[in-house]
C-alpha cells in the first residue's frame, strides 16, 4: 500500500506521484524548476515536498558517511575513496534520488524517466579537483543485463504501453 502522501488522483484513477501524467506536468511553456516545482499542481497537495526534504536531508547524511558532503549542488570531498555502493530500490526512490543527484526538479525526473525494474542506474562522482565531485550519470535503467540472459524486462506501472518496446 502506498501511503496517501505520494499517491495523486488523476482522470479518475489513482497513481503513485511518480506516474504522475508527462502532459499534466508538461503543460505549460514554463517548466517547473528545480527550487520552486512543489508549488504547482498536483505537487502542491499532500507532504510531497517535506517527504523530498527529509529524502534529500537523510541520502546526504548516507554519502557524509562516505565522505562526501553536499554543499548547493556539489560535493566537498573529506576522504577521496575508490568504493562503489550499492544500492537497490524501488522505481520511485531511484527517481528521487536522480533528481537530488543531478539537480533535475523532481517533476521532470517523474515525467522523463522510467527507472525497470532489476536495472541499474550508475552514478559516478565526477571529482575534476581535490575539494570537490559532482554526479554524472553514467547509465540510468539499464537492462542489458537481462537482455544477455534472455529475459525482458517488465514495465511495471507502465502498463502495457511498454510491450513492444522489448
Amino acid at each position: 500500500m502506498v501511503p496517501e502522501q505520494i499517491r495523486i488522483h488523476q482522470d479518475g484513477f489513482d497513481y503513485v506521484i511518480w506516474d504522475t501524467y508527462g502532459e499534466t506536468i508538461r503543460k505549460h511553456s514554463e517548466l517547473p524548476g528545480h527550487t520552486d516545482w512543489h508549488r504547482n499542481a498536483p505537487f502542491d497537495e499532500g507532504a510531497l515536498y517535506e517527504n523530498w526534504l527529509e529524502f534529500r536531508e537523510k541520502f546526504d547524511d548516507f554519502l557524509a558517511g562516505y565522505g562526501y558532503h553536499r554543499e548547493g549542488g556539489r560535493y566537498r570531498v573529506d576522504k577521496t575513496s575508490d568504493d562503489r555502493i550499492a544500492i537497490f530500490c524501488h522505481n520511485g526512490s531511484i527517481l528521487f534520488m536522480i533528481a537530488h543527484l543531478l539537480e533535475i526538479p523532481l517533476p521532470l525526473v517523474f515525467s522523463g524517466l522510467y527507472c525497470w525494474p532489476c536495472s541499474l542506474t550508475d552514478i559516478y562522482f565526477d571529482q575534476r579537483s581535490e575539494k570537490w565531485a559532482v554526479p554524472r550519470a553514467l547509465h540510468i535503467a539499464d537492462v542489458s543485463h537481462m537482455a544477455v540472459a534472455g529475459l525482458k524486462p517488465q514495465a511495471r506501472g507502465m502498463g502495457d504501453r511498454c510491450d513492444e518496446y522489448y
